[in-house]
């Protein structure tokens, strides 16, 4: 699918050579992956079974009843098509990710006004570097001299550069390096999508895959900006070198660019990894197949509370137990009263509670039952004084 890439060239320019030399194996993992994963691999079997599974797995819930009906087939089928498609046919893949991973970061920076390809951004990364080397010659030594003089702003110069270079690079080449190894497991990524429970690896795989492909371009953007900055400060420097000045303060400032556009390259990635973090994919489509809808919330309706059946049944069994407590009573009373009277004592004396609270001696004889009645009304003591009853 892809020829062999050359070996790496330590002579030449280091921004150039690395940046073709990550391009081109990353281009040949993406597509020897495929071919290590693709149809006729050991991947490439398990990955017709696990086909069969999911198709078996919802046959099984749709005769139990448990399946997502229409709605789940539709999601299975087309997910069982886009894993035929991807990892069953190269063709596909290529269309679909491979060149749209690989080429369309570049093609979309060519729609962007001013922006460049890394060829370019590589080659003047490359100019930058060989300026600063230039300029870091170090003069011919006086006579009697041990070596060469160093001028003191040179060390300054080494660190900024380094920055300058490590920073440029990771922009340049770790994007293109990212994309290549996605593209190499992409296959088994891909069978991920088959089943609810692993189809978060396949969305996040193609979420870190897309973060990738605009970070490339965001990238280039950055190392443009960059290169706009430190090419004129470049230039300052060479003037100030050859007339003689005080370099430091240039070499200072060069360094500080630097750091800046790395920690703003920083900031780049991390947006670009929040906004792919929250890429979501259509819920009816790519619900599990075995997952039921969520039944709509319905508004609260007040229920009148019932009484437990417990308490239904506890309550007569109260009521009966208080009647016999005093059927109970009454018979022991009655059993107290009849007592002295079997016993030949005569009637029981009772005390008449007159208005004073005084007791009035007087028996009262009372009787049992029937004969043991209140004949006549009941007439209180203040009544009949009310009366002039006397």
């Amino acid at each position: 699918m892809m020829e062999a890439c050359a070996a790496f060239d330590p002579a030449a320019p280091l921004a150039g050579a690395l940046t073709g030399f990550v391009d081109c194996q990353a281009r040949a993992l993406g597509a020897a992956g495929w071919a290590a994963l693709g149809p006729g691999t050991g991947w490439g079997a398990a990955l017709s079974g696990l086909m069969a599974l999911a198709v078996a797995g919802l046959g099984y819930r749709l005769l139990l009843g448990a399946g997502g009906g229409l709605r789940a087939a539709l999601g299975l089928a087309l997910r069982l098509g886009l894993v035929l498609a991807l990892a069953g046919q190269w063709p596909a893949w290529q269309a679909l990710a491979y060149d749209l991973a690989v080429d369309g970061p570049g093609q979309l920076s060519g729609w962007l006004p001013g922006a460049q390809g890394p060829a370019d951004l590589a080659r003047r990364v490359d100019g930058v570097a060989q300026g600063v080397e230039a300029l870091m010659q170090p003069a011919p030594a006086a006579p009697g001299a041990g070596g060469p003089a160093e001028a003191p702003w040179m060390r300054s110069a080494r660190r900024a550069e380094g920055v300058f270079m490590i920073s440029t690079l990771a922009a340049l080449v770790a994007p293109r390096g990212v994309i290549g190894l996605l593209l190499a497991l992409g296959p088994v990524f891909t069978g991920f999508a088959l089943f609810g429970a692993t189809q978060g690896l396949f969305a996040g795989w193609a979420r870190v895959l897309l973060g990738a492909a605009l970070a490339q371009v965001a990238l280039g953007l950055v190392v443009q900006a960059e290169l706009a900055v430190v090419e004129p400060e470049l230039q300052a420097l060479a003037a100030i070198v050859v007339a003689g000045g005080a370099a430091q303060g240039a070499v200072q400032q060069m360094g500080e660019v630097a750091w800046v556009f790395a920690g703003l390259a920083l900031a780049v990635v991390l947006a670009l990894a929040g906004a792919t973090a929250a890429l979501r994919w259509p819920h009816g489509l790519w619900r599990p197949a075995g997952a039921l809808p969520q039944a709509r919330a319905e508004p609260a309706v007040a229920v009148p509370q019932e009484t437990p059946v417990p308490a239904l049944l506890a309550a007569p069994a109260a009521r009966a137990r208080r009647t016999a407590d005093a059927v109970l009573a009454l018979e022991r009373r009655e059993a107290a009263l009849a007592l002295p009277m079997a016993q030949g004592a005569g009637p029981v004396p009772a005390v008449q509670q007159g208005r004073g609270g005084e007791g009035a001696a007087g028996p009262v004889t009372m009787g049992l039952g029937q004969a043991g009645r209140r004949g006549g009304q009941r007439v209180s003591a203040a009544a009949r004084a009310r009366d002039g009853i006397r």
